[in-house]
């Protein structure tokens, strides 16, 4: 099971395109529309339109606390976070907070985005599990600081020739110079990854 989130001012929809080579590797999907988003990629989120408008970032954190308990409930072997720009950044909090039950995590352009500048670097440092992140090479300085003490073998840092920012660097139509090889290194990782979870 992949649960994926979405950037900044988006929705679920970021990550259509990348769903089928994730199915194509045995992965269900659960693309899940955060408290904070938008119309971005054509979409239309519908938790920002329940409540009236989108909530700051970590807001979102209980979004995807709630997809990761549905997947556990529902006893998949390998559940994979998937984060995007700020939710790249909260799927580190979560494996932090909630290794239980996740196989990995893969962080697209993970950034100290809150408050707290030391948070995400933080919980990076406490994550055991595999842990794919790679960005934008123009936005390589904010990898860097997030692994500032995540040195582990579980960490794959994959630095792109070509890429945009968040999981959009899967997408032809947002990257496309460099999606091909970027969609390559991301389903090597998966296809990397142990049957059951930890």
């Amino acid at each position: 099971m992949a649960l994926l989130f979405h950037q900044a001012h988006a929705n679920r929809h970021e990550y259509d395109s990348v769903v089928p080579a994730l199915q194509k590797l045995g992965l269900d999907t659960l693309a899940i529309d955060q408290r904070s988003g938008g119309g971005l990629f054509g979409g239309h989120n519908e938790t920002v339109a329940k409540l009236g408008a989108s909530a700051d970032y970590l807001a979102a954190l209980p979004d995807l606390e709630a997809a990761l308990a549905w997947a556990r409930a529902q006893h998949y072997a390998r559940i994979v976070a998937v984060g995007s720009s700020y939710s790249s950044s909260l799927v580190i909090v979560l494996a932090a907070k909630h290794p239980q039950g996740l196989s990995a995590i893969a962080s697209f352009s993970p950034g100290e985005y809150f408050d707290d500048k030391n948070q995400i670097k933080q919980a990076a440092a406490r994550v055991t599990l595999p842990f794919y992140i790679t960005t934008d090479p123009d936005e390589a300085g904010d990898v860097a600081e997030v692994l500032r003490d995540a040195h582990g073998a579980n960490v794959v840092h994959y630095q792109p020739k070509a890429g945009v920012h968040g999981a959009s660097t899967l997408v032809a139509a947002r990257d496309p110079g460099g999606w091909q090889a970027n969609l390559a290194s991301f389903t090597a990782f998966l296809r990397g990854l142990p049957a059951r979870a930890h």
